[in-house]
């Protein structure tokens, strides 16, 4: 089973989201977590050993700056990955 969590930004938010991995591993043993993130959160859980794949997108930076070619990329990257 996989499943991706979408917590974008906010910090604190993703720092008490993060409780929930543990008892989705719990409840589905071999399930892999995928984690879409603002880019400049990403190291609060890279390396983190429940999360299978980091996905660190620039949202903040699509936005301030309104750049279409970064958020194509972005929406490839994330269709890239399949379904969940």
């Amino acid at each position: 089973m996989r499943i991706a969590i979408v917590k974008l930004s906010a910090m604190g938010d993703i720092i008490h989201s993060m409780i929930i991995l543990q008892f989705l591993h719990r409840k589905f043993p071999g399930i892999e977590i995928d984690w879409v993130i603002e880019a400049v959160f990403a190291p609060l859980l890279n390396d983190h050993s429940q999360i299978h794949e980091v996905i660190a997108l620039p949202i903040k930076k699509i936005k301030k700056e309104k750049n279409f070619a970064l958020l194509k990329e972005s929406y490839h990257t994330l269709k890239s990955r399949g379904s969940y």
